[in-house]
Formats: structure tokens, C-alpha cells, sequence
């Protein structure tokens, strides 16, 4: 544990606790003085002593450093301690909080009791999901077209017809 040089740069290397009493290594590079590096250290050990339930004055500390609106904070005061620990957890690992949309939809998510910490994670860091592909067998499709529809011509048409049935069944 503790603060050391690296280059022309300091890192702090810190040991804790999380909620569970699992024993957490945590780095941090990249501080030009060990004042910062200190500060940080002190902040983050201070950050994982703390109760799940954020205090007023760090609230609004979040507040004025930008970190987090006062709407934003409003819709995560609903999660359920478990779900604070993780979006904790997540900005630890990733410095980010939530927007206020992303707050809503998080909010949601744990009333409907459908909330998980990737799922949070996900929310939060804005990752999309992968998309879907789909492939058909050259001879599964040659039976409904003719020799002279070239591949783009099929494409066309089958495009239509998925948007004809998407229209029907809306």
C-alpha cells in the first residue's frame, strides 16, 4: 500500500476490503506529484470505509465537482444498497457515473427487480450489443429465385418482404 514513483509520473497501489470482506488490490497511474497521488489515496480509502448511503456533504462534494446533477442523484438514491455498492464499485473501476438518462433506466431496471451489476455496468459505460447476424445456406435460398437474380437482387427482395411482414405484424 502506498505511493510510489514511476518514471516522471507516481502511482498509489492500495489495499481494502469490498462490502463482501473480499480482500481488493487497486492502481492508479499517471499523478505528476505525489500531492495528488496522496490525495487520491486518501479519497478512495475514505470512499471504501464509507457506509453504502452516501452522506450529504459528499453528495453535494459529487455535486460541485460536476460528477453527478442533483436529478441524477435523485434517481440513484432509489437502487438498493446492493445496486449502490456496485455502481460504487463500477465508478472505482471506471471513473464514470451515470448520466441522468442512464439514471432513469437504472432506476427502472431495479424496480423491476431486473438489475445486475453487468447490466449496470453496461448502462453506464453506453456499450451496445452486438449485433445480430443471421446466414442462409446458398442452396436453401436458390429454390425461390430464378437464375437470373444476382445476389444483390435477392438481398433486395428479401429485405422487402422482412419489411412487409414487420409492417403486418406491428
Amino acid at each position: 500500500m502506498g505511493v510510489y514513483k514511476e518514471g516522471k509520473n507516481w502511482k498509489v497501489q492500495v489495499y481494502y476490503r469490498d462490502w463482501q470482506g473480499n480482500r481488493k488490490r487497486k492502481q492508479k497511474r499517471g499523478f505528476r506529484t505525489k500531492g495528488e497521488a496522496k490525495e487520491w489515496e486518501r479519497d478512495f480509502l475514505q470512499q471504501q470505509t464509507q457506509s453504502v448511503d452516501i452522506e450529504f456533504g459528499n453528495f453535494l462534494e459529487l455535486y460541485y465537482k460536476d460528477l453527478m446533477g442533483i436529478q441524477t442523484g435523485v434517481e440513484l438514491s432509489y437502487l438498493e444498497p446492493s445496486e449502490q455498492i456496485w455502481l460504487e464499485e463500477i465508478h472505482n473501476t471506471t471513473g464514470k457515473y451515470p448520466s441522468l438518462e442512464q439514471a432513469k433506466k437504472i432506476k427502472i431496471r431495479s424496480e423491476e427487480k431486473t438489475l445486475t451489476k453487468e447490466i449496470l455496468r453496461l448502462l453506464i459505460m453506453g456499450e451496445k450489443r452486438r449485433a445480430r447476424t443471421f446466414t442462409l445456406k446458398q442452396n436453401e435460398i436458390n429454390k425461390y429465385f430464378t437464375p437470373d437474380y444476382d445476389e444483390q437482387k435477392m438481398r433486395t427482395v428479401i429485405i422487402e418482404l422482412l419489411e412487409e411482414w414487420s409492417n403486418k405484424n406491428k
